[in-house]
């Protein structure tokens, strides 16, 4: 367990806050990781903020095809490995599409599989890749991705189709608040995520920011405080 996540487990350190408008009243809080790492609360919160960061992306363009890529465990014998070499992975398959297809925006999950081999579920937003893709999500894969695929580094297993009518976007989107809400359920989170792996990620800028107040500001101490002023307590 990393640290941080450590500490909001046994409540070790406190965040103490206060408005920029009356910096003479302060708050305390015990610290709250919202890591998607941290089963419960945490992990609830930090994936309905991913969700609603994901939708309103989706959203606010057009011609989606949801891409999924896989490894074969027999080529990675060394998990630990694969997870540092992932996001070159996709580096590189990034590149090729989008020599191949020019304007290419993405949203990717990653997710573990029961055996612990990564996978990898890519939202990817451009109009060639679109229109040419058929109903069999197999075959899409074999005939335009699977060769530039394998070639980066990805197993040779994968699935793309296009997401065309408001019903399937509905779908796919309630499909995905599953997964990063509800991902304990299939036990699919990358847990064995060395520190520092982002489960989401996306093209520069496409996902929206964070919600922040900026009229608050504060410190985070890394001790525990046991006093009257704490205004949210454990259960």
């Amino acid at each position: 367990m990393l640290g941080y996540v450590k500490a909001c487990e046994h409540f070790r350190w406190h965040l103490e806050t206060w408005s920029k408008s009356t910096p003479e009243d302060h708050k305390f809080f015990p610290f709250r990781c919202r890591s998607w790492r941290h089963e419960g609360e945490c992990r609830l919160w930090k994936g309905a903020q991913d969700f609603v960061r994901i939708k309103e992306a989706m959203l606010a363009r057009r011609h989606w095809s949801h891409l999924t890529l896989t490894y074969d465990p027999l080529d990675w014998p060394d998990r630990r490995k694969l997870f540092r070499l992932s996001v070159h992975h996709w580096s590189i398959l990034r590149k090729r599409l989008v020599r191949e297809y020019k304007d290419i925006k993405y949203i990717q999950t990653w997710e573990q599989h029961a055996s612990g081999y990564l996978h990898v579920h890519i939202a990817i937003s451009n109009r060639e890749i679109w229109q040419m893709l058929g109903p069999d999500r197999k075959k899409n894969f074999f005939d335009y991705f699977q060769a530039d695929a394998m070639a980066a580094g990805f197993g040779k297993q994968g699935t793309i189709d296009a997401i065309r009518s408001k019903g399937r976007m509905a779908n796919y989107l309630t499909k995905k608040a599953k997964e990063l809400i509800d991902g304990s359920v299939k036990g699919q989170l990358p847990l064995d995520a060395p520190p520092h792996f982002r489960r989401l990620r996306a093209s520069v800028r496409l996902l929206p920011p964070v919600v922040k107040n900026e009229d608050i500001t504060g410190a985070l101490h890394f001790c525990r405080v046991d006093n009257s002023e704490i205004i949210e307590k454990p259960e």
